[in-house]
């Protein structure tokens, strides 16, 4: 019964509270299976353990201060191979901030994503990771 939960389930989103942005800030996210739906395509279930995002900060503007940067992902599983990772950078009320990322493939136990220019690194409280099968 696991295993069929396992295999519908999906990684579910993982929102990291990060407090005092700075430079960079890193967190850990308890990525866990769960039944999840996203659009018209299934996700995957190769992640049990946590990973380790890290948000470097952009170029300064006048308007905006320091822009978010991309986002480093570690500590993903060697099952997680060829599948496909993306973030959503999320604000104190839990909201997206712009369009996620670029979705980028896995092709060992990290991966980086580029995040939407124009975001204020001083909006992001949280990130939220997303692996799929395609």
């Amino acid at each position: 019964m696991a295993s069929k939960r396992r295999k519908s389930a999906a990684l579910a989103l993982a929102f990291v509270g990060i407090a005092g942005l700075s430079l960079a800030s890193a967190s850990t996210l308890g990525i866990t299976g769960g039944t999840l739906q996203a659009g018209t395509k299934d996700l995957t279930d190769c992640q049990t353990g946590n990973v380790t995002t890290v948000m470097s900060t952009g170029a300064y503007t006048a308007a905006l201060g320091y822009q978010a940067g991309n986002v480093s992902v570690t500590g993903i599983s060697a099952a997680c191979t060829t599948k496909k990772i993306n973030a959503t950078l999320i604000d104190a009320a839990g909201a997206a901030l712009g369009t996620p990322g670029s979705a980028s493939t896995i092709a060992g136990t990290s991966a980086a994503i580029t995040v939407p220019a124009g975001i204020s690194a001083n909006l992001v409280k949280g990130i939220a990771v997303v692996i799929s099968d395609n």
